[in-house]
């Protein structure tokens, strides 16, 4: 199983791939970030890491000049409530798999809201994965080959699962019409079409998540404000902001400066500009 060979999304030394097929009931993306062609100073490689309701697995590592790794380790970052920055090192690579919230506890052994803004060593939540894991990470040569290598253990475990329960069932369908309307339906809508009551919705999304449907909802919503306002020199913030369902543009601007610490205008123009001064080869 392999991912999209052209990623989906760039900004500066970030670039995001489609999963395979099989794979996107439970996986969200594959990404890589490295600065490795940067043309600035290595303290000066800033990434803004804005809010988002999803978890990843991360292989960090340097490579030789051969493509082996060396001073690597695996992470466990989990669902991003508060925007943090991060300063990468020139020569430091970070390829990830990025899974759905609701499989986290089935596929990882990880409930979500346990590790709420925080990145952990995933050896010590779960050794036996990371046994596994590992070995295989170390001889890749690039980051193509860690995509490979989680698509199947994460493959595998998808496959291996028993066949899921009711209230995970009305969890997955509502995240499922979250995401497709990235944001917009009120929780009473959704309930109505899985047939089933709000209660049950809160429920159901809450226990598999760790998040109520409305906060998922206006974290998917932010992210889909950004990251279409990325392919835009000059965003009609009013246009998006109708879009997405806002009553008004303020409304708009309130709400990603809270969830960003941003406005939208300065979110976009700091994205803007890591696009611009990153070019990583």
């Amino acid at each position: 199983m392999k991912a999209s060979s052209q990623p989906r999304q760039i900004l500066g030394g970030y670039r995001e791939f489609a999963p395979p097929k099989a794979l996107k009931p439970c996986v969200e993306a594959l990404w890589v970030h490295s600065v490795a062609g940067a043309s600035v100073p290595p303290a000066l490689v800033i990434h803004r890491v804005v809010p988002e309701p999803a978890v990843c697995l991360v292989f960090n590592c340097r490579r030789d000049a051969d493509g082996l790794p060396r001073d690597a380790f695996l992470n466990f970052h989990g669902p991003i409530y508060t925007p943090r920055s991060f300063v990468f090192d020139r020569q430091t690579e970070k390829a990830a798999i990025r899974l759905r919230l609701e499989w986290a506890a089935k596929l990882l052994d990880l409930f979500p809201s346990d590790h709420a803004d925080v990145i952990d060593a995933f050896d010590l939540l779960n050794p036996v994965l990371a046994a596994r894991l590992m070995p295989k990470l170390l001889k890749t040569r690039n980051y193509r080959q860690v995509f490979e290598v989680f698509c199947r253990e994460i493959g595998g475990i998808y496959e291996g699962l028993a066949i899921p329960s009711t209230a995970f069932v009305r969890a997955r369908q509502a995240v499922a019409l979250i995401d497709r309307s990235q944001g917009r339906p009120p929780v009473a809508r959704i309930a109505r079409q899985i047939e089933v009551s709000p209660r049950h919705v809160n429920r159901a999304l809450t226990d598999a998540t760790g998040m109520s449907p409305k906060f998922y909802g206006r974290l998917r919503r932010f992210l889909g404000i950004t990251v279409l306002a990325d392919t835009e020199a000059n965003p009609n913030w009013s246009d998006l902001a109708h879009g997405f369902g806002y009553a008004d543009q303020a409304h708009m601007i309130h709400d990603v400066q809270a969830l960003s610490g941003l406005t939208p205008t300065e979110l976009h123009r700091e994205r803007r500009a890591e696009s611009e001064i990153y070019n990583p080869s």
